[in-house]
């Protein structure tokens, strides 16, 4: 290599001997400081890790990217610094969900079912949004080289806060929200928003809460409701069934007799949410609610996690 050169300006034993120099200013003037080293991506790496293994003080070390030319030929005149820490999959935060996509190597169903749960919001506008921009396709190399979208696709250039471009309009409304709850649910199999019994208090006036029923008197009439978490029938219970209620407050049980049991087998196995009537057995705070009803709690905005069934 040193026979293509027409001379060398510093050599080798030269530049050891500005490193240590370096390294020995900083050691002295950042002692007793926090010492953040900036390398400028990408000919300074080689330099500032020589450099590195010079100065005997913890530190942290970022990377800052200049560029002016933006993938062409000539520069635009305008330099644009970027704050980028350095990582083994290409660097730092993902700048829109396309570079996401590249640089995470995740299935369609994967990416699908991450933009059904949320958890690209931060990459496009909504969970609708995520959904229809993880079914595009990424642009041909030779366009993303150019620094355009591909004109034969849908696909479209982002802004620098990897949000959709303002003059792309998705055309999916965004998720209300019993339809995230109900997506959570189908995906997960439990939510970090509100319980679907929430979604529907104010319309069951007459249903106790869970966390209310130790106050409900002895013998008294009430009526519960929730999804159905677990249905047991022991053995030893002489066919006698318990089903347990999830509402956004916690667990009320029931007791189902065998030959109430018999009559609704059906509705009880497989519903999802149910609404019980019955007398209150209340001893010493422990309630359990002695079924006289029970029918269906169906409605189009809830969404339910699985039953245990007697185990």
């Amino acid at each position: 290599m040193k026979g293509d050169l027409e001379r060398v300006l510093f050599d080798e034993p030269a530049i050891h001997r500005r490193l240590d120099d370096i390294a020995a200013q900083i050691s002295n003037d950042y002692r007793e400081l926090d010492l953040t080293v900036i390398a400028v991506l990408h000919g300074s790496l080689m330099f500032v890790a020589d450099l590195l293994r010079r100065i005997p003080l913890p530190l942290k070390l970022d990377c800052l990217s200049v560029a002016s030319y933006h993938g062409k030929a000539q520069s635009s005149g305008e330099v644009v610094f970027k704050l980028a820490t350095a990582s083994p999959s290409g660097g730092g935060q993902f700048d829109s969900l396309d570079d996401f996509k590249r640089r995470v190597p995740l299935s369609k169903e994967e990416l699908r079912t991450l933009a059904e749960l949320g958890a690209l919001n931060c990459l496009a506008e909504h969970r609708r949004a995520a959904m229809w921009r993880v079914e595009e396709q990424a642009p041909e190399a030779l366009f993303a080289v150019a620094g355009i979208g591909d004109p034969g696709s849908s696909t479209i250039t982002l802004s620098p806060t990897g949000t959709t471009d303002p003059g792309y309009n998705v055309p999916l409304a965004p998720m209300t929200l019993p339809e995230r709850v109900r997506a959570d649910y189908q995906t997960m199999n439990l939510t970090i928003g509100p319980h679907p019994m929430k979604l529907l208090r104010e319309r069951l006036p007459n249903i106790w809460r869970a966390i209310d029923l130790p106050q409900a008197r002895h013998g008294a009439t009430v009526q519960i409701a929730g999804n159905v978490i677990c249905r047991q029938r022991p053995g030893t219970a002489k066919g006698f069934v318990f089903i347990s209620l999830e509402d956004e407050t916690g667990v009320s049980n029931a007791i189902v007799d065998p030959n109430l049991f018999e009559r609704f087998r059906l509705l009880i196995t497989e519903e999802a949410f149910l609404l019980i009537e019955g007398e209150v057995q209340n001893s010493d705070g422990v309630v359990l609610i002695k079924t006289r009803e029970i029918r269906p709690l169906a409605h189009e905005e809830l969404a339910s996690s699985k039953s245990h069934d007697f185990h």
